[in-house]
């Protein structure tokens, strides 16, 4: 669901994806085993992109799912890797119920001299019937 945020909101900006170099498997079951036992491991896996070019940002907008109350792990590669002090992160997530839970003072955390905002939070199940409001929101940040 992440990837709707990142591709389809056709924003006037440069789209990166947070993606681990080591693929989840195709079946959810597996991939929701892995990801938890990669959560009690506080495993930092590789990154398969280079975010250097990201100095020249003032504003990112963070898309992720949330994983049981908190940042998937590959979130947390990104943010240990690159220093993001000085810059704005919307953060929009995707939940089963659980909203934001703890993420955004995570990122306050990892990122505190950036200014984080409470961007959107939407039920991954309803993601696609959310997209025009959405895409709104994300108009109207632009325009201010």
């Amino acid at each position: 669901m992440t990837s709707f945020f990142i591709y389809h909101l056709h924003l006037p900006c440069k789209a990166y994806e947070i993606v681990s170099e080591e693929s989840y498997p195709v079946d959810y079951n597996a991939t929701v085993d892995l990801a938890k036992q990669e959560q009690a491991d506080s495993k930092r896996p590789e990154l398969k992109s280079d975010f250097t070019d990201l100095k020249e940002c003032d504003t990112i907008w963070l898309a992720f799912p949330n994983w049981w109350t908190d940042l998937p792990v590959p979130v947390y590669t990104f943010f240990e890797k690159y220093d993001l002090a000085g810059k704005n992160i919307y953060v929009f997530v995707t939940h089963e119920g659980s909203g934001f839970s703890s993420t955004v003072n995570t990122i306050r955390e990892l990122e505190p001299d950036a200014k984080v905002v409470k961007a959107l939070s939407v039920r991954g199940g309803s993601v696609t019937g959310e997209e025009s409001s959405i895409r709104e929101y994300v108009k109207k940040q632009l325009q201010k």
